[in-house]
């Protein structure tokens, strides 16, 4: 999925999306947690949320449309200045 692209019927691709997406396909393989395929959508917009409630933008920076970068870090990190904790999201829309 790309950035701006649809994730779901209701959430488009955001890093948080993919954040997401990838916690809960770690959790899978981990054995934690089965998700039947009908309700993999609603797991990953509920997971999203969860990240979106945890994650804090930093900066965003959206230079002539054509690159996307964008830094978030959690809240505790960024209340205690860590900011070697930040995570940067880099994207291309062509």
């Amino acid at each position: 999925m790309g950035i701006g692209e649809l994730a779901t019927d209701n959430m488009y691709t955001t890093p948080e999306t993919t954040m997401a997406e990838d916690i809960l396909e770690a959790r899978e393989k981990a054995g934690e947690l089965v998700v039947p395929p009908d309700e993999w959508a609603l797991r990953l917009e509920e997971e999203a949320l969860r990240v979106m409630r945890e994650w804090v933008p930093l900066a965003q920076f959206d230079p002539e449309e054509v690159y996307l970068a964008r830094f978030l870090i959690r809240h505790d990190d960024l209340a205690a200045g860590r900011f070697d904790k930040a995570l940067s999201f880099t994207a291309f829309t062509e």
